[in-house]
Protein backbone atom coordinates (compact mmCIF):
# COMPACT_ATOMS: atom_id res chain seq x y z
CA UNK A 1 0.00 0.00 0.00
CA UNK A 2 3.09 2.54 0.50
CA UNK A 3 4.47 1.99 -2.63
CA UNK A 4 0.55 2.90 -3.60
CA UNK A 5 0.02 6.19 -2.01
CA UNK A 6 3.63 6.99 -3.59
CA UNK A 7 3.02 6.18 -6.61
CA UNK A 8 -0.18 8.41 -6.20
CA UNK A 9 1.32 11.28 -4.73
CA UNK A 10 3.99 11.21 -7.60
CA UNK A 11 1.35 11.30 -10.67
CA UNK A 12 -0.61 14.12 -8.51
CA UNK A 13 2.12 15.88 -7.72
CA UNK A 14 4.99 15.21 -10.85
CA UNK A 15 7.42 15.06 -8.28
CA UNK A 16 10.50 12.45 -8.41
CA UNK A 17 9.53 9.08 -6.54
CA UNK A 18 12.44 10.01 -4.26
CA UNK A 19 10.51 13.34 -2.83
CA UNK A 20 7.06 11.65 -2.98
CA UNK A 21 8.41 8.87 -0.86
CA UNK A 22 9.86 11.31 1.88
CA UNK A 23 6.72 13.09 1.39
CA UNK A 24 4.27 10.29 2.35
CA UNK A 25 7.08 8.71 5.22
CA UNK A 26 6.62 12.44 6.52
CA UNK A 27 3.07 12.22 6.85
CA UNK A 28 3.16 9.25 8.09
CA UNK A 29 5.02 10.22 10.74
CA UNK A 30 2.84 12.96 11.69
CA UNK A 31 -0.12 10.20 11.78
CA UNK A 32 2.14 8.18 14.31
CA UNK A 33 2.82 11.16 16.42
CA UNK A 34 -1.27 11.81 16.48
CA UNK A 35 -2.71 8.36 17.09
CA UNK A 36 -3.28 6.77 20.56
CA UNK A 37 -0.21 4.38 21.12
CA UNK A 38 -2.05 1.06 20.88
CA UNK A 39 -2.50 2.09 17.05
CA UNK A 40 0.94 3.39 16.15
CA UNK A 41 2.69 0.22 16.07
CA UNK A 42 0.49 -1.05 13.65
CA UNK A 43 0.48 1.67 10.91
CA UNK A 44 3.75 0.77 8.66
CA UNK A 45 2.75 -2.59 9.01
CA UNK A 46 -0.65 -2.13 7.32
CA UNK A 47 0.92 -0.05 5.14
CA UNK A 48 3.21 -3.03 3.90
CA UNK A 49 6.17 -1.23 5.08
CA UNK A 50 7.31 -3.79 7.73
CA UNK A 51 10.32 -1.56 9.03
CA UNK A 52 11.38 -0.30 5.92
CA UNK A 53 10.31 2.27 4.15
CA UNK A 54 8.57 1.62 1.19
CA UNK A 55 9.14 -1.75 1.21
CA UNK A 56 7.18 -4.64 2.52
CA UNK A 57 4.12 -7.22 2.64
CA UNK A 58 0.34 -6.51 1.45
CA UNK A 59 -1.33 -6.24 5.12
CA UNK A 60 -4.83 -5.38 5.96
CA UNK A 61 -8.23 -6.73 6.51
CA UNK A 62 -9.07 -6.70 9.95
CA UNK A 63 -5.84 -4.91 11.01
CA UNK A 64 -6.52 -1.99 9.05
CA UNK A 65 -10.23 -1.96 10.58
CA UNK A 66 -9.01 -1.55 13.98
CA UNK A 67 -6.24 0.76 12.89
CA UNK A 68 -9.19 2.91 11.43
CA UNK A 69 -11.94 2.30 14.24
CA UNK A 70 -9.14 3.82 16.56
CA UNK A 71 -7.98 6.73 14.88
CA UNK A 72 -11.79 7.90 13.88
CA UNK A 73 -12.28 11.17 15.67
CA UNK A 74 -8.89 11.96 16.06
CA UNK A 75 -9.35 13.66 12.24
Amino acid sequence: MFDEIVKTVQEKTGVSEEVARKAVDATIAVLEDKLPDVVKPHVRSVLGMDGEKGEGSEEGGDLMDSVMGAAKGFF
